[in-house]
């Protein structure tokens, strides 16, 4: 296998854990906004 050959498959998994690593912070951030949103209604919306 050539080197270009080598650099694309690995930019090609770079690129697919870049994505899953997207997934991830996306998820906990809509689960911090979810606990924020119950903290809040809790407090009375102060």
């Amino acid at each position: 296998m050539t080197r270009v050959r080598q650099l694309e498959e690995e930019n090609l998994t770079l690129a697919g854990q870049l994505e899953a690593e997207a997934g991830k912070r996306k998820e906990v951030q809509d689960r911090i906004e979810a606990l924020l949103t119950k903290v809040q209604a809790t407090l009375g919306g102060q």
